[in-house]
């Protein structure tokens, strides 16, 4: 479907079964198991709900509570409603690469979407990670998404603070191929705050999806169920930071499990960020990333002989020791103690790399600069 497509009667149908009361993505799987959507309205209407469904409330109180509603809100009033939003209910299978969907657990029954669907018939891969992100971190993710947008990749990520954000601010930067973000609110519920102007960024240029009709608010188990539409629709998950209990490490192992490859940016062993980043390189079955070239070749997208041969850096030994300490940034007395060398060869390393923009004072600490998909 277009941006501009018509709503078919299965797609209204279904996303008026979503708005019911106390429904959710198992419910509707189970309410539409076997039925089409307008059979399932049609039921609803007449007063029915599964036999399975057991709400604490009661399966008769909820039957009632659902009647009463569908005729308060039927189809075509939900469809109206969602339009004067920018927003329309789409099914998985008008979805370009909708396949991709088939198998997730619970099934994906509708969507709603703000943009151009289109987008989706690109090779997609999801760039993820913490909110808790590392400057570095977050340098990383927006040079990745900006590398890959431009390499005619669709970035989908979670619209989350930090590493999610961050991947999605350099794609928009780069003005290339538009991403995709799948949220865990109604298409009108910005979440977090904070990233209002980038969802309507999105929405504006490229894709927002959500399982949940506009009015909802965010709730604590919405997102792994995000995740698991984040993780169907990519051929690659690029896993760039995440602590060892980290949201980001949901959507890698629902990846795996729906047979997507999972690429990992390693990270410092002393930053706490890449803790659980680090862990998936050592204790999973996954791909090292360290630029957008990496990710292509996991994709299928590029042929591993695109890969250039390492070349060397072009500075002395000292200069090449101090990038390869720095990590997450450090003082002058840090990095004379990782790399092992005197305090003056240190001090003119860094005054030779500051003078070529490889690395830059950032108070009493000195930080990499990312100029291009290498860091």
């Amino acid at each position: 479907m277009s941006a501009s497509g018509a709503v078919g009667d299965r797609a209204a149908c279904a996303a008026a079964l979503s708005r019911l009361p106390g429904m959710t993505p198992a419910r509707l799987a189970r309410v539409l198991r076997g039925r089409t959507p307008e059979a399932a309205w049609s039921l609803v209407e007449e007063g029915w709900a599964p036999d399975e469904l057991r709400p604490p409330e009661g399966r008769d109180a909820l039957v009632g509570r659902w009647r009463e509603h569908a005729s308060r809100h039927p189809p075509t009033a939900v469809v109206a409603a969602c339009a004067e939003l920018g927003v329309r209910p789409v099914l998985p299978a008008d979805l370009p690469g909708g396949d991709r969907l088939v198998g997730v657990d619970p099934p994906v029954s509708v969507l709603f979407a703000a943009g151009d669907t289109s987008i989706l018939a690109a090779p997609c891969v999801a760039l993820v990670g913490t909110r808790r992100a590392t400057a570095l971190g977050r340098e990383i993710a927006s040079v990745l998404g900006a590398d890959l947008a431009r390499a005619g990749v669709a970035v989908v990520s979670g619209l989350a603070a930090g590493i999610d954000a961050a991947a999605h601010a350099g794609v928009l930067a780069a003005e290339a191929t538009p991403p995709v973000g799948v949220v865990g609110s109604g298409l009108d519920v910005p979440y977090p705050k904070a990233n209002t102007r980038l969802w309507a960024a999105v929405a504006r240029v490229g894709l927002l999806l959500s399982e949940h009709p506009p009015g909802v608010g965010p709730m604590a188990h919405h997102f792994p169920e995000r995740n698991r539409i984040v993780a169907a629709l990519s051929a690659v998950v690029v896993v760039v930071e995440s602590h060892r209990r980290g949201g980001a490490l949901i959507t890698a192992d629902l990846a795996g499990a729906l047979g997507r490859t999972v690429g990992v940016v390693p990270g410092s062993l002393r930053n706490p960020a890449a803790e659980g980043t680090n862990l998936l390189l050592r204790d999973a079955q996954t791909v090292p990333v360290l630029d957008a070239l990496d990710v292509l070749i996991a994709a299928g997208v590029t042929s591993p002989a695109a890969r250039p041969a390492l070349q060397p850096s072009g500075g002395d030994a000292t200069e090449q020791l101090i990038l390869d300490h720095l990590g997450e940034g450090g003082t002058v007395d840090q990095l004379v103690a990782r790399t092992g060398v005197g305090l003056g060869p240190v001090v003119e390393a860094l005054d030779r790399l500051d003078e070529r923009g490889l690395v830059r004072p950032s108070g009493p600490e000195w930080q990499r600069v990312l100029r291009n998909s290498r860091w």
